[in-house]
């Protein structure tokens, strides 16, 4: 069932259905989708950064830092930006299905096993996170565009910053 509600919403978003993540703002069973689609594609990174010649310990922290802590902080930041700065009623499980959903497009990690060009088209991928982040929270919470972009963005940018920090200090 999970798999078959993902697929479908997927097909629809595919076709440019855009309601559906004012569906998924209020749908608390959605949870375990976004869940799922976040570890699909953290354990696809990680695959492909073993493939490609990364570590073993490397592996794990992308796996763990794309679960843990990239999309629930991310999901945080941003719902604290949506409340705090523009007094939107936004819930961090709502946020977090949400920009869970819009992690779909690292799929496209996939292409990094095909050499340079796919480690482009790989990196492009996080482009294509955050334009659906983006989607995602001004469909969900009707709000216009540039505060969608905000929000998503500096929740973004500062988890990518607490991301870096992170390798910083650890030995791998």
């Amino acid at each position: 069932m999970v798999f078959t509600n993902i697929l479908n919403r997927l097909k629809r978003l595919l076709r440019k259905d855009l309601e559906v993540f004012s569906e998924l703002r209020r749908d608390e069973s959605a949870n375990v989708e976004a869940l799922l689609i976040v570890v699909v594609t953290s354990v696809l990174a990680g695959l492909v950064a073993l493939i490609n010649g990364s570590n073993a310990l490397s592996i794990v922290f992308t796996i763990l830092s794309g679960i843990v802590i990239s999309w629930l902080g991310w999901s945080w930041f941003t719902t604290l930006l949506l409340t705090n700065l523009y007094g939107v009623n936004a819930e961090f499980w709502q946020v977090a299905r949400l920009l869970g959903y819009a992690t779909l497009p690292m799929i496209l990690v996939l292409a990094g096993l095909l050499g340079c060009l796919g480690s482009l088209v790989a990196s492009l991928a996080w482009i294509g996170v955050l334009v659906a982040g983006v989607f995602a929270i001004r469909e969900g919470y009707q709000l216009a565009t540039e505060k969608a972009i905000i929000a998503v963005i500096v929740g973004w940018a500062a988890i990518l910053v607490f991301n870096l920090l992170i390798k910083l200090v650890l030995p791998f």
